[in-house]
């Protein structure tokens, strides 16, 4: 028998310790190189539905710094609220820590602007307020040189006090008309955590409309070029469809453009197109529309991601089932006007790819939608502020590709006789509503508890159209022509309506708005 001494033995261990601790790092390192490889990343496309400053200076009524009765109305507290709420939203996404890329539509243009605009160091901008909070400058010292601050700067200042990733920025700004006041209300702006390839950004002017901001991105050594749009405003209008036909012709030659420069570049177009998704079945009073007949933004998804014809565009929206597409509610019916369209390079096995099935829309209930019928929660500046807005965000995600895309199916385009879906009301839910009769009492002009939600009503509409309870007198009011007639044959009988209607503030009138048949209650 072989005698082996103490040292031949501690000499194998030690060879089987430094194989064993080889082969745990080869793992190790694998993982990391296998995790790295399949990274997901987010862009978001998201209508703030008007974020203003806070400068008192406002092209909208609605975001006046005090109301027709002379009332603070759009305020600090305003601001602040809105901003948080914004970031609630965004949070949803990473596990907190926010989406990669934010394309935002709706902040508001600086009636008060700084001399050099393009050349806004933002990071310098905030450093003097980097000891305090967003809502401690907004709530406890609103100087007046914070109340100067950009839109996109408070909402800087607000993502990196909630923790959410170090974001850098590109404004779409409008030109200056010889009053030095922006030509357009409102700009698209776009957040990266990535860097952007300066001297690539361009401003392309629209008629009536916000001009396209077109930015190039930097992912970890990848070009992804993004265009933040929001076209000309009425989706449902067969003569502003002419003016959309223009945005689009806009973005269409800047399209080809690129495609001529260098056809590998993976590209991104979102944002608030103000047409839906199948505008050719929404609008059928014209022959060719902008997003479907010039943009080429359709549902063909195969045809898209095997480059048949390079210049189609896939819409994301034909992710989706039919009756879950939508990102707005309009007169009762879902619409879906915010955007998010890639290029046939998103499919092929070389950049970026688009991540197969992760589009979706970011609607959440109990904090931007409604539980009772998952409809926006739109924003209002009464007293301090409550809500959203009025579009959903949307999300998809992309990654470094890595070999052919994986399709598990293909989009799923609509049928010939579509018609709008309507959402769904939960009746199950109606019972947790609040009810009028037990809000005797409340004063609905500082208590934002039950503004801009859903109540339970059970009362007489008088002669004139109201319900006079507890001081106010609520108008009720419906866009729906059965809903309108149900009303003007019981106004003024004595008779109760039983209904669920959204409590709003209009123009200074306290409204109960009934959205269709189905929120009256026959007993």
């Amino acid at each position: 028998m072989t005698k082996i001494s103490v040292y031949q033995i501690l000499y194998m261990m030690s060879k089987r310790t430094i194989l064993s601790s080889f082969i745990a790092l080869f793992i190790t390192i694998s993982l990391q190189a296998q995790e790295q490889k399949n990274e997901h990343y987010t862009l978001v496309t998201y209508n703030v539905e008007n974020l203003f400053d806070a400068d008192g200076k406002a092209v909208f009524d609605d975001y006046s710094p005090k109301n027709d009765n002379g009332e603070p109305w759009y305020t600090t507290a305003d601001v602040n609220t809105k901003i948080q709420n914004i970031i609630k939203t965004l949070k949803r996404v990473d596990d907190g820590n926010g989406p990669d890329i934010i394309v935002f539509s709706e902040l508001e243009s600086d009636f008060t602007p700084v001399a050099d605009r393009d050349s806004i160091n933002y990071e310098k901008l905030l450093s003097a307020y980097e000891n305090s909070t967003l809502s401690d400058m907004l709530l406890t010292s609103p100087t007046d040189a914070i109340k100067d601050l950009p839109s996109e700067a408070l909402l800087l200042k607000g993502t990196k006090d909630a923790g959410l990733k170090n974001y850098h920025i590109k404004v779409g700004f409008s030109k200056l008309r010889p009053n030095g006041e922006p030509d357009n209300v409102q700009k698209n702006v776009v957040f990266s955590r990535f860097p952007f390839f300066e001297g690539k950004t361009q401003r392309h002017p629209l008629e009536n409309a916000r001009p396209i901001l077109e930015t190039w991105i930097d992912v970890e050594g990848d070009t992804l070029v993004v265009f933040a749009n929001h076209w000309k405003s009425g989706a449902s209008s067969a003569e502003l469809e002419e003016t959309r036909k223009q945005n689009a012709t806009v973005l269409r030659n800047r399209l080809d453009e690129l495609e001529e420069m260098n056809s590998d570049l993976d590209i991104v177009v979102a944002g608030d197109l103000n047409s839906n998704y199948n505008q050719y079945q929404t609008v059928q009073q014209v022959d060719r529309n902008g997003i479907n007949h010039i943009l080429l933004a359709g549902g063909s998804e195969k045809k898209v991601a095997t480059e048949e014809d390079p210049r189609e565009l896939y819409n994301l929206w034909y992710e989706l089932p039919v009756d879950k597409r939508g990102s707005e509610v309009y007169r009762g019916k879902l619409s879906a006007i915010m955007h998010a369209i890639i290029n046939s390079n998103m499919y092929d096995a070389k950049g970026l790819q688009y991540v197969d099935q992760s589009f979706e829309v970011m609607a959440y209930e109990g904090l931007n939608a409604y539980s009772i019928n998952g409809s926006p929660k739109r924003w209002s500046s009464n007293s301090v502020g409550s809500g959203f807005s009025d579009h959903f965000p949307l999300l998809f995600s992309f990654t470094k590709a890595d070999g052919p895309i994986d399709i598990t199916h293909y989009g799923t385009p609509n049928e010939p006789d579509w018609t709008a879906p309507e959402p769904k009301l939960e009746k199950e839910k109606i019972k947790s509503l609040p009810r009028l009769k037990d809000l005797n009492g409340i004063d609905f002009s500082t208590d934002t508890k039950y503004y801009n939600d859903y109540v339970l009503v059970d009362q007489p509409i008088n002669s004139r159209g109201y319900i006079p309870f507890s001081g106010y007198d609520f108008l009720v009011f419906s866009f729906d022509y059965d809903v309108k007639k149900k009303i003007g044959d019981i106004k003024g009988t004595g008779k109760p309506l039983r209904f669920v209607g959204k409590l709003i503030l209009y123009r200074n009138i306290w409204e109960f708005v009934i959205e269709s048949p189905e929120y009256i209650l026959e007993d």
